[in-house]
C-alpha cells in the first residue's frame, strides 16, 4: 500500500494533469485529461490493463494480477432431464421472495400464446444438448439454432441438481418479445462466451439471468449485452438473490467480463461473492447494487459512461464490504454510494471522476473507511459524510470537485470523524458542513486549496486550523460543531452488525 509521501506526490501530478495552473485553465480545460481517460475506458480497443496503466496519473489504482481460472465443478452425473412447464408456476415459486413487481412485470411480458419454459430439471448440459433434447420433445422451436448463436424464444430455468454450461465462444441470444430470462436455482457457467438480450418486448422489458435458491453461477471473460430493466431487483441484468446457503466450496463468481448496455449486477442477501476486473460501459441503472450483501469484494473494475444512477451502491444493511482499486468515471448518481445501514466498509485506492453529484457518498453508515482514493472533478462533492458512526477518510485527493472536496452533515454526537493526511486541492470549498459534530483533522494538506478553504460550521475555524497547520505542531486539531440526535436513522441499521464494528473501533 502506497505511503503518504506517495499520495502527497499525487498532489502536483493531478494539478499538472489537470490544469496549467488555477489562473489560466478554465474549467473545460481542466477535465479534458479526464475526459481523454473516460474515452479510453470505454473503448474497447484499449486493453483494461491499458487503461488502469494511463489511470496512475492521477491515483494509486492497480490493476488486479492476471485473474485466476475459477474452479471447475465435476460433471453432474444426474440422468439428464428436459422438461417443460408453464411460466406461471414457475414465476410464482419466486415471486413471493422477490421484490415488488417481479412477478407482474414478468408475467405480462409472456405472450398470449405462450409455449411454456425449458426447465433443466436434472443433469449435466450444453445449449447443443439442450438444443437436441428439446429436437426430441418435438419442441425445436424453444431454442433456435443459427449461424449468429442459440436464440432461446422462451424462460429456461435450471433446477437444483442441474447445470447448464456456455462453453467459449458461444452465444446465447434471449428474445424479448417472448418474454425469454433465465432463472438458476442449480449451476449455470458463463466461460469467455456471451448473453444478450435481443429485440423488442412488451413494455419496458429485457432478458435477465437470475441466480437464486442458492444456485451458484461463474460468469468469467464473457459479454453480457443489452440485458435487464429496472422492474426490481432481481430484474437487473446479472441478479444474485438470497444465496447464503449456496455451495460454499464453489461461490459464485463476476470476473473479467463486459457488461455492456446492462441494467446493473444485482446482489440481494448473498454472502460471498468477487466481482472482480469487469468493464462496465453504459448502464442504464446502478452498475453494481449490493443490497443485504456480505463479505463480498469488488475490485479491478472498470466502471464508465452513460450510467443512468451510480457507479456502485451499498445499501440495505449490508456489511463486509471491500471496494479496492476501481475506476469510476461519469455517471448521473454519486460514484459510490454507501447508505441504508451498511457497516464494515472499506473503500481505498479508487479513482472517482466526473459522476454527476458526489463522488464518494456516505449516508447512514458506519465503520466506513474511505482511504487512499483521487476524488477528482466531480459536480458536486469529493466525499460527503452523512450520520457516518465510527468512521474514517484518510490520505485521498480531492481535487478539483463541484463544491466541497469533504462534506460532513448530521453528525452523532459522542462519534468522532477522524480526517486525516488528505490532500485538498481547487475544490469550490475545502471543506462545509452542518451538523458536523466531532471532527478530528490530523495533517491535511490545504496549500493547494482555493478559492475558500471552510464554509459552513467550519468556516469559522478557518483561522485557527490555518495556525495550527502553520505552527506545525505534531497532534491534532478537533472541531466540536453541532450534532444531531436522528434516533430514526439508526433503525436502518443491524444492531448486531453496528455493535460489532463499534466494538472494534473503541
Amino acid at each position: 500500500m502506497p505511503s503518504w509521501l506517495r499520495v502527497a506526490s499525487l498532489v502536483g501530478a493531478i494539478a499538472v494533469a489537470t490544469s496549467s495552473s488555477a489562473t489560466d485553465a478554465g474549467p473545460a480545460q481542466k477535465r479534458q485529461p479526464l475526459l481523454a481517460l473516460a474515452q479510453d475506458a470505454r473503448d474497447l480497443s484499449v486493453a483494461a490493463p491499458d487503461v488502469f496503466q494511463r489511470a496512475a496519473a492521477f491515483g494509486d489504482v492497480h490493476a488486479l494480477p492476471a485473474l485466476k481460472q475459477p474452479d471447475s465443478v465435476p460433471a453432474s452425473s444426474r440422468q439428464k432431464r428436459i422438461s417443460r412447464s408453464a411460466v406461471d408456476i414457475l414465476v410464482r415459486r419466486i415471486g413471493p421472495s422477490a421484490g415488488a413487481g417481479f412477478m407482474e412485470t414478468v408475467l405480462a411480458a409472456q405472450p398470449p400464446d405462450g409455449i411454456g419454459a425449458i426447465v433443466i430439471e436434472s443433469g449435466s448440459f450444453r445449449l447443443g444438448d439442450v438444443r437436441r433434447e428439446l429436437e426430441a420433445l418435438g419442441h425445436a422451436g424453444h431454442l433456435e439454432a443459427t449461424p449468429g448463436g442459440y436464440i432461446a424464444h422462451t424462460p429456461i430455468f435450471i433446477w437444483n441438481g442441474a447445470e447448464l454450461k456456455i462453453t467459449p465462444g458461444e452465444i446465447l441470444k434471449m428474445d424479448n418479445a417472448k418474454g425469454a430470462f433465465m432463472v438458476n436455482a442449480g449451476s449455470l457457467t458463463v466461460d469467455h462466451a456471451t448473453l444478450q438480450g435481443i429485440g423488442r418486448g412488451a413494455s419496458t422489458f429485457r432478458s435477465f439471468v437470475l441466480t437464486t435458491f442458492g444456485g451458484t453461477t461463474t460468469i468469467d471473460r464473457s459479454n453480457l449485452v443489452s440485458l435487464g430493466f429496472d422492474a426490481s431487483a432481481e430484474t437487473a441484468g446479472i441478479a444474485f438473490a438470497r444465496q447464503q446457503f449456496a455451495n460454499a466450496a464453489r461461490p459464485s463468481i463476476v470476473q473479467g467480463s463486459l457488461f455492456q448496455d446492462v441494467a446493473g449486477l444485482s446482489l440481494i442477501d448473498v454472502n460471498g461473492l468477487n466481482i472482480l476486473g469487469n468493464r462496465f460501459i453504459d448502464s442504464p441503472t446502478t452498475a453494481i447494487i449490493l443490497r443485504a450483501a456480505r463479505d463480498v469484494h469488488i475490485a479491478g473494475n472498470i466502471i464508465v459512461g452513460d450510467l443512468g444512477s451510480h457507479g456502485i451502491k451499498v445499501m440495505s444493511s449490508s456489511s463486509g464490504v471491500t471496494i479496492n482499486d476501481n475506476l469510476v468515471v461519469g455517471g448521473a448518481g454519486n460514484g459510490i454510494f454507501v447508505t441504508g445501514g451498511a457497516t464494515s466498509v472499506a473503500i481505498s485506492n479508487n479513482i472517482v471522476a466526473l459522476s454527476a453529484l458526489t463522488g464518494i457518498g456516505v449516508d447512514t453508515a458506519a465503520c466506513v473507511t474511505v482511504q487512499q482514493n483521487a476524488v477528482i472533478n466531480n459536480g458536486s462533492k469529493g466525499v460527503a459524510m452523512r450520520t457516518a458512526l465510527h468512521s474514517h477518510v484518510r490520505q485521498n485527493h480531492l481535487a478539483g470537485n463541484g463544491f466541497a472536496g469533504l462534506s460532513v452533515d448530521d453528525q452523532y454526537h459522542g462519534m468522532p470523524l477522524e480526517v486525516s493526511r488528505n490532500a485538498f486541492s481547487e475544490n469550490r470549498a475545502g471543506l462545509a458542513g452542518s451538523g458536523v459534530g466531532s471532527v478530528v483533522l490530523v495533517g491535511n494538506d490545504f496549500d493547494r486549496q482555493m478559492p475558500r478553504l471552510g464554509v459552513g460550521e467550519f468556516a469559522g475555524s478557518v483561522g485557527q486550523l490555518l495556525a495550527f497547520d502553520a505552527s506545525r505542531q505534531p497532534g491534532e486539531f478537533r472541531l466540536a460543531g453541532k450534532t444531531v440526535d436522528n434516533q430514526p436513522a439508526l433503525a436502518a441499521f443491524s444492531a448486531v452488525d453496528l455493535a460489532a464494528c463499534a466494538g472494534k473501533e473503541e
